[in-house]
């Protein structure tokens, strides 16, 4: 998966790199051919391959296609938190077939509705992956700081874990929707980078709003934190996790790494542990040792049989189970 996620980002700032080039010269964005930003790639595509017939109409398809799938991905997804973490526990009562489907038909209505709805407020939100980015970051620290608290430090308790996740994700939202409501009033503006025009058609005309661009804005009077680029939220959400939940474990008596089951830690870690107690609980059992325990007692029970049929060859008998469990 790190392989995969490595090898999209790379395709997606070769791309960045190829559309600069392309446009070093003459930006689009400045001479009027689009409106914001997020519009340079389509416009490159249909720059590039307008020409070629039905290939910028199969590069518009794949996009949507793939805007849907993950749409649909996180809709299902969401449908089925709901349902199972709020939903059905409320309920004191098994809930049918045909009644689940239709709540969750009805959640997944909402949601999209939801969805549709903030359309129009990020139409004004600026540039889009910032603004992705921005709200993406509110979560995406907090459930780092989680997973690594989880995975590196056996002596945080529950309670510390979720003061720190909450503290996280409240800070990081605070900080994340303030930005947003910053540049929407105007207080925050963010100055393009140096572009030219000097290779565009002479007969092109500049638009009249670009002669904002070349001001610098004063943000001193800005609070601080709404100047931290959105790159840093979900390091700053993963450090005050982190920091919150180690602080208030410490408070609240934490756990003793002897205690923590090392099936639930990193083996980075196993060494500057100390040794496992015999009372410790094993986590519960996967679907993956359950069927290997099953094999394992299905192994026994023919070999007890064989040993009562014939008790004097043990040994190969024990060799084969052996192998036969491998």
């Amino acid at each position: 998966m790190a392989a995969g996620i490595y090898i999209i980002v790379s395709l997606c700032c070769y791309t960045g790199l190829v559309i600069y080039a392309t446009f070093a010269s003459c930006d689009p964005l400045s001479t009027g051919a689009i409106r914001k930003s997020d519009q340079l790639l389509p416009y490159f595509v249909m720059t590039i391959t307008g020409s070629v017939p039905a290939l910028p109409g199969i590069f518009m398809s794949g996009v949507f296609s793939a805007a849907l799938s993950t749409m649909s991905t996180g809709l299902n997804s969401m449908c089925g938190v709901i349902f199972e973490d709020l939903i059905r526990p409320a309920y004191n009562k098994p809930i049918s077939e045909k009644t689940a489907s239709f709540i969750m038909k009805v959640i997944v209505v909402i949601i999209g509705a939801t969805c549709v709805a903030l359309v129009f407020l990020v139409e004004h939100m600026g540039a889009l992956i910032q603004a992705g980015k921005s709200l993406a970051g509110i979560t995406a620290g907090s459930l780092l700081g989680l997973f690594t608290m989880g995975l590196f430090m056996p002596w945080i308790n529950a309670t510390g874990a979720l003061a720190g996740g909450t503290t996280s994700t409240l800070l990081v939202g605070w900080i994340s929707l303030g930005t947003q409501a910053a540049m929407l009033r105007g207080d925050i503006v963010v100055v393009p980078k140096p572009v030219s025009v000097a290779g565009c058609p002479l007969n092109y005309t500049l638009p009249t709003t670009m002669s904002h661009s070349s001001v610098e804005f004063d943000r001193s009077g800005t609070f601080f934190l709404y100047r931290v680029s959105y790159l840093y939220y979900t390091f700053i959400g993963m450090t005050v996790c982190i920091v919150t939940g180690a602080i208030v474990s410490y408070f609240t008596q934490p756990n003793d790494p002897a205690m923590v089951h090392r099936d639930l830690l990193t083996p980075v870690i196993h060494r500057f542990l100390p040794p496992q107690s015999p009372n410790c609980r094993r986590p519960r059992l996967t679907q993956h040792d359950i069927e290997l325990h099953a094999r394992e007692m299905e192994q026994l029970c023919t070999q007890a049989a064989l040993m009562r049929d014939n008790p004097v060859d043990v040994d190969h008998i024990t060799k084969k189970s052996k192998q036969a469990l491998q």
